[in-house]
């Protein structure tokens, strides 16, 4: 009894007590709170640290890496030549197909030429088998002798004078020879049948003298066009930029091959059709057949007159014999291409 009693006594003061210990010390928490969230602002909630790094184990170094060329940079034009392909803008350097080479008018003119001189060509040699047949062929004998020899004296040309003829023609301006070559064609052609009819009759070893004329005319004809074919070749890059020479070259090609093709196919109607038309007026003795074709080389040489390459002749008094030429162009052949003996 008496230990409840001290016990009853005493523990209203311990509860005072214990209850002033307790608001002194939530008093101090609350002084010293904001100091500890001051200094917890400070540090970094969370920081991402890297688990793990892979070093590369090895790094492949460039051998060798070109540099631009500064120098030949700087010594580019400051102005587009308009015939030369270095010096056009950079948008302008690759070929855009055969509009570009249509759009010029020197190639236009040029390859205008080309079809009416390659046509008459191939013409030409239908025009002989025709005269063969109506002036000097017998019923009874074949055109076949008298054919191949109108195209022996047509391909003996083209051996003689084929290299030696693109010799001289680098040394000529190449316009005259363009024009000239067509003309002296196209008049050779036009006076045939005026020399047939003055000839009519005669004879010399057993043949008649105007198949020997027609086998002169023929040489003639083929020699000039020995002349004529490398220089309409060497004239394209005279009046075709260079970045259009491969659809120029393609052009000049393909119309080439069709000549072939369209002359032969196309030659006999066209003949037949020239003398009808002029039937009337030469009593049909066959004058439009060589009408036609030495018309066809007149046209192709007047056309070509028009033409304006960009040549300049130089006067080099040192420049070498034509021989010369020709044998530095059989070794340069020896040189590059070695023929192995079978």
């Amino acid at each position: 009894m008496l230990l409840e009693s001290e016990t009853n006594n005493s523990s209203p003061h311990g509860g005072e007590a214990a209850g002033a210990s307790t608001a002194q010390a939530a008093s101090m928490l609350k002084v010293d709170a904001p100091k500890v969230e001051d200094g917890l602002k400070d540090v970094p909630k969370h920081v991402d640290v890297p688990k793990h790094v892979d070093e590369p184990k090895h790094v492949d170094e460039p051998k060798h890496v070109d540099e631009p060329n500064t120098a030949s940079q700087a010594a580019a034009p400051a102005h587009a030549d308009p015939l030369d392909p270095l010096s056009v803008p950079p948008s302008e350097a690759h070929p855009e197909g055969l509009w570009p080479v249509f759009r010029n008018r020197n190639f236009l003119t040029l390859w205008s030429g080309q079809v009416f001189s390659q046509i008459a060509d191939k013409i030409y040699l239908v025009l002989m088998i025709a005269i063969i047949s109506t002036h000097f062929k017998s019923p009874e004998q074949t055109i076949s002798g008298w054919v191949s020899a109108i195209m022996i004296a047509f391909t003996i040309p083209a051996v003689l004078f084929g290299s030696l003829a693109g010799v001289y023609v680098d040394r000529w301006r190449k316009k005259p020879v363009l024009v000239l070559t067509n003309l002296f064609r196209g008049l050779l052609v036009a006076i045939l049948p005026a020399v047939l009819w003055l000839t009519q009759g005669w004879t010399f070893i057993g043949l008649p003298v105007g198949f020997y004329i027609l086998l002169a005319v023929t040489f003639l004809v083929s020699t000039l066009t020995q002349f004529f074919a490398p220089a309409e070749q060497a004239v394209i890059p005279l009046i075709v930029k260079k970045r259009n020479l491969l659809p120029a070259n393609s052009l000049y090609t393909t119309t080439m091959m069709a000549s072939v093709i369209v002359g032969f196919a196309v030659g006999e109607p066209v003949l037949a059709l020239a003398d009808r038309l002029l039937a009337p007026i030469d009593g049909g003795s066959g004058l439009g057949k060589s009408v036609l074709v030495g018309v066809s080389y007149a046209i192709a040489g007047i056309l070509l007159l028009l033409m304006t390459p960009y040549e300049v002749k130089t006067e080099n008094p040192e420049t070498p014999h034509p021989w010369e030429d020709i044998k530095d162009g059989i070794a340069y052949l020896q040189n590059r291409y070695k023929f192995a003996a079978p």
